[in-house]
């Protein structure tokens, strides 16, 4: 786990983000980690995703002024959730992350979920917030600018550099098909 002296933006290095992903062994688990890591969504956004809102190789979110972002996501994972949703038997308008209990997962269980993975990886305490700063580290470090990088994930691009500022990190410039490799 990365942080800046001084700073409280925190994000896991790759080597950490995959021991967390190898502590995960239920299937609706790792992708909730996946889909979180890779749009750099929200907690709010990531409970609420409906089927309807994957669309090929993205996931749309709705925004508070009434538009939609979409966040792109890797082919592998697009093919996965396909899989998911036909094996979970969900329609189009039932939650991705759908409950007996409730209409979709709630927010403190995913934090609860992610909590306890970190700790058996050996990682100190982790929330959902690490997962959308490591998106936002790991993109930058490969070369995605700030501003595509803001599109992703929701953000102003004016916040975004205060996060790359704050995680104190180094970037290659380019295209945003390098995160997914």
């Amino acid at each position: 786990m990365k942080q800046n002296s001084g700073s409280h933006a925190k994000f896991l290095s790759e080597k950490d983000y995959n021991r967390l992903k190898c502590e995960i062994k239920e299937i609706r688990d790792i992708f909730l980690i996946k889909v979180l890591y890779e749009t750099g969504c929200e907690l709010n956004e990531l409970v609420t995703i409906k089927v309807k809102d994957i669309v090929n190789d993205s996931i749309c979110f709705d925004e508070n002024n009434n538009n939609q972002r979409k966040s792109s996501i890797s082919k592998n994972l697009a093919n996965n959730l396909q899989k998911y949703i036909i094996g979970n038997w969900l329609n189009e308008n039932d939650y991705l992350f759908k409950t007996r209990q409730s209409g979709h997962i709630s927010t403190k269980r995913v934090q609860q979920l992610i909590n306890d993975y970190s700790i058996k990886a050996g990682l100190h305490k982790i929330n959902t917030q690490f997962i959308r700063y490591t998106h936002i580290a790991h993109a930058y470090q490969k070369g995605i600018q700030n501003q595509i990088i803001s599109k992703q994930i929701g953000l102003t691009k004016q916040r975004v550099f205060q996060i790359i500022t704050d995680l104190n990190i180094t970037s290659n410039l380019g295209g945003y098909n390098k995160f997914f490799n």
